[in-house]
């Protein structure tokens, strides 16, 4: 708990990222609940640091790195960026709700880039079944068809596919259509 208190009073986000792999084995749940609220007030420097306690066996532990990532996610304007980081916690949740709330965040995105991010979900080979599972109900959400192969995948954005106005460019920003 000191280090954890020294790394939040000193603003040290380093000094917090050290004590990882030793705070995530405690069998102490508030210990783990304290590191994560310190790593939440980096916002989004802190966001890939939380992803090992949102598969934490503590419910608050869980739910607070969901909450704080979250949080963190709204800060984050860049939406090729946010859909990235949106894929990679696709792929360690287990919780339904927050797999529920990332989906949605999806939704609000580019059609192109939202299934682009569903599919490097589904063919990751990382992510929790939980996590495949929501992206292939998804994907047949979107496009009517159940998820077969990337190739499959490609040839419905293809067909069908209509931008929205602007669409992300090769660098991440946007380009007008």
């Amino acid at each position: 708990m000191d280090a954890i208190e020294q790394g939040r009073d000193d603003d040290d986000l380093d000094r917090l990222v050290k004590i990882i792999p030793e705070v995530s084995a405690s069998t102490n749940a508030e210990v783990r609940a304290e590191l994560v609220d310190a790593i939440g007030w980096f916002d989004v420097k802190g966001m890939n640091h939380l992803l090992p306690f949102m598969a934490d066996p503590d419910d608050d532990v869980r739910e607070s790195a969901i909450d704080n990532w979250t949080s963190a996610l709204g800060e984050v304007e860049d939406e090729k960026m946010r859909a990235q980081m949106i894929g990679a916690v696709m792929q360690v949740l287990t919780d339904e709700d927050a797999l529920e709330s990332m989906v949605n965040e999806l939704i609000d995105m580019d059609e192109k880039l939202a299934l682009q991010t569903l599919v490097d979900v589904i063919e990751g080979g990382k992510a929790a079944p939980q996590g495949v599972a929501t992206a292939r109900e998804q994907y047949e959400f979107l496009t009517g068809e159940e998820y077969t192969n990337i190739d499959a995948a490609n040839q419905w954005l293809a067909e069908n596919y209509e931008p929205t106005g602007q669409e992300p460019d090769a660098a991440g920003g946007e380009r007008k259509q």
